[in-house]
Formats: structure tokens, C-alpha cells, sequence
């Protein structure tokens, strides 16, 4: 799985530097892209995955921002594996010792999926730290679809993933990667190569739940949440009448034709949609 990870990270077709740093829980691994004197933005990963899933967002925009992608501690990358409670607010900790080492005061956080609930999580607990968020499919705001919200019960995610890892094959991992795009569209080779491996040498982590009512109404901070059409694993319309209702600085939009990982599948709409955001910030 790491020696598909360095084949990736050399086929960046933009500067990337590649570093650790220490937090409270463990080493970090970040990759940054551009002039540090940009204004920064952090990309945050969804579960079970890494920051290479981000190279659209970085080679297309390194030359406006200066661009940081952790590994997410605990999940499939190169961080440490070592995994914190959704519960407490020790991912946002995390989060804030990995900007104090880059000596990072304020940031735009891009979140997919759960990298959705880690921005949210940070923005509530450390709000000093965020000058906006954007979010893509996320969670932590409305629990996921059935069968999936019996998923995130411990016991049964990691059943399910020692059969998986047993029973791992490219059809499987086909399957699986189909359900992050949208129907009738074809995954990207790589990401179902990437399915295979995770789902064959990666203790898979259940993903994160929802934050409460009264934390997200403490989110002031400018907010974009984009929802795609087909969203296959949170119900879209519960989560823009959820976010919009509980949120007072959200702006929120359905995006058709695309599925969960629209940053991966409409990487030039997202990269201009985030550009469009920030700029309306200042």
C-alpha cells in the first residue's frame, strides 16, 4: 500500500514537499504545495483514505494558495496509526498541534466526507484557528443512510472488515469505488486499485457520527456546504434543511450530476467553486 502511495506522490505534476511533524498523539504526515506566503488552505480527507485524493485540489490550485494535506492520523496514510475518539475533541487538538508546527495562525478548511466532520469538529473547538470552511458531502451534520448508520457500531465495522479482508477481490473494490461516483459514470482505475488495497491490508476505522445541535449553531464562521445529486450515503435534503436551520453563516448548494467524491470526479467545477468562496471573503 505505501509503495502505491510513493508511485502516486511521484506523478504530481506540481512542487509538493513531503514532511512530518509531532503532535500530542503522534507523528503526522503532510504534503504542501505552493508559496507559503498564500493564504493557507487545509485539506482534510474522508475515512478509511489518505490526502492523495486531494491531487486535483493541489496541482490545481498551488499557484493562488499554499495547500496542506495531512494524512489523518489512524487512517490509511502515513501518519501515525494511532486512533482518537470521535467523542472528545482530541482530532481537533491534532489538528490544532499539526498548524502550530507549520506555524499556521488562521486557514480555509476544505473537508470531504469525514474530513467534513473533522472541520467542523476544529471550527467548533478551536474556531481562533478558521477563517472559513468548506464542505463536500460531509458528515457530522445528519447520520448516515440505512444500513450504513448500523455501519458506524464498532462491533459491526470491524466485522465486516476482517470478512473484507478475506474476501478481497477487484470486482469487490469495483463495487465499492462505483459507489462514490455518480451512476452510469465508470471509477477512476486507480481509485478502485486503491479500494482493493484498503480493502486487503487496511483495518478499515468506522466513520464519524454527527455533532450536536447547540455546536453547530456555535459555527459562526463563513460556511460553503456542497451536496452532489447522488449522493449515495447521507440524505442531501435532511442535511441542507439541517445545515441551513442550525448554522447562521452557511451557504448551500446541491450540485447535479455528480456523486460522493465530487472533488475527485468535478475536480475543475470544485477547485472553482472554492476559488469563488475564498475570494468572496475579502
Amino acid at each position: 500500500m505505501m509503495a502505491w502511495y510513493e508511485q502516486k506522490l511521484a506523478r504530481f505534476s506540481v512542487p509538493i514537499s513531503s514532511q512530518f511533524v509531532n503532535t500530542r498523539y503522534g507523528c503526522t504526515h503532510i504534503i504542501t504545495a505552493g508559496d507559503r506566503c498564500a493564504p493557507p488552505i487545509i485539506l482534510l480527507h474522508g475515512t478509511n483514505v489518505n490526502m492523495l485524493g486531494w491531487q486535483a485540489q493541489i496541482e490545481g490550485l498551488s499557484e493562488q494558495y499554499y495547500l496542506i494535506a495531512p494524512d489523518v492520523i489512524g487512517y490509511a496514510g502515513k501518519s501515525d496509526p494511532v486512533r482518537l475518539s470521535y467523542r472528545t475533541p482530541d482530532y481537533a487538538f491534532w489538528l490544532m498541534d499539526v498548524l502550530d508546527a507549520l506555524q499556521v495562525s488562521s486557514a480555509v478548511l476544505i473537508g470531504s466526507s469525514a474530513g467534513g466532520f473533522f472541520a467542523l469538529h476544529f471550527a467548533y473547538h478551536c474556531p481562533q484557528y478558521v477563517r472559513a470552511v468548506i464542505l463536500l458531502n460531509p458528515c457530522g451534520i445528519v447520520p448516515f443512510r440505512f444500513p450504513l448508520n448500523i455501519m458506524r457500531q464498532i462491533p459491526i465495522a470491524y466485522t465486516v472488515g476482517f470478512f473484507s479482508r478475506r474476501m478481497a477481490s477487484y470486482w469487490l473494490a469495483k463495487k465499492l469505488a462505483q459507489k462514490n461516483v455518480a451512476p452510469n459514470t465508470q471509477p477512476n482505475p486507480e481509485n478502485i486499485h486503491l479500494a482493493y488495497l484498503i480493502l486487503k491490508h487496511y483495518i478499515r476505522h468506522h466513520p464519524p457520527g454527527t455533532l450536536q445541535p447547540r455546536q453547530l449553531r456555535q459555527i459562526n464562521t463563513p460556511t460553503l456546504l456542497l451536496v452532489s445529486q447522488h449522493e449515495p450515503f447521507l440524505p442531501l435534503r435532511h442535511m441542507l434543511r439541517r445545515a441551513t436551520r442550525l448554522m447562521p453563516h452557511i451557504q448551500a448548494h446541491i450540485v447535479d450530476g455528480a456523486g460522493h467524491d465530487i472533488h475527485v470526479e468535478r475536480p475543475d467545477f470544485i477547485n472553482a467553486s472554492i476559488h469563488h468562496f475564498i475570494a468572496s471573503l475579502s
